[in-house]
């Protein structure tokens, strides 16, 4: 059974690569591109985010910073967070 982490590594990537691209709409090929291609802290690639596109498209679906603009383009939108 899987923990409630089991995208952490991968949403976080995602964010990531939102704020790079904030006021663009992003191309799903692209985002899988930066997925795959995901370095850690040392250089090397991250082993726990490339994936394939049915996670990825899943992901973005019940991410609320994600909106889907139309096939196969997205749009970030970041969440503010209330800060007290």
């Amino acid at each position: 059974m899987a923990s409630h982490k089991k995208h952490q590594d991968r949403k976080k990537a995602l964010i990531e690569y939102g704020e790079k691209h904030i006021n663009n709409t992003l191309d799903f090929n692209e985002i899988m591109i930066f997925i795959n291609t995901y370095k850690n802290n040392r250089g090397r690639l991250h082993r726990k985010v490339n994936t394939n596109r049915q996670v990825i498209y899943n992901l973005l679906l019940g991410m609320n910073e994600f909106k889907k603009v139309k096939k196969g383009y997205w749009k970030y939108i970041p969440i503010k967070k209330n800060e007290e």
